[in-house]
């Protein structure tokens, strides 16, 4: 299940707790990608919406930090983030900066 509201949200994306409500809800959303915490520490994942429908990721809580309308503006909503955390911070540690500061 995601979690959270997105602190980066594409342009384009008019409702998107009406399109994370669908993706956890199990509706087919196709080009959406969702942008979450890796497991490893200074990192993002991008996940496109499809793959969220798949079993491995039933019953899991997946904190959501950005939702893009496509993969390409999912790469700018990333750089986008990494140049906040920069010009903010002093360095790229988004998870941190993403953890630690009100953004969007």
């Amino acid at each position: 299940m995601l979690v959270g509201t997105p602190k980066y949200i594409s342009d384009s994306i008019k409702n998107p707790k009406r399109i994370i409500k669908k993706i956890n809800n199990g509706k087919l959303s196709l080009g959406y990608h969702v942008i979450t915490f890796a497991k490893d520490p200074e990192q993002l994942d991008i996940i496109p919406s499809y793959v969220l429908m798949q079993q491995v990721y039933q019953g899991m809580d997946i904190e959501v930090v950005g939702l893009a309308k496509d993969l390409d503006s999912a790469y700018e909503l990333v750089a986008k983030m990494t140049q906040d955390a920069l010009d903010k911070t002093g360095d790229c540690n988004i998870k941190s900066f993403l953890m630690n500061n009100q953004v969007g």
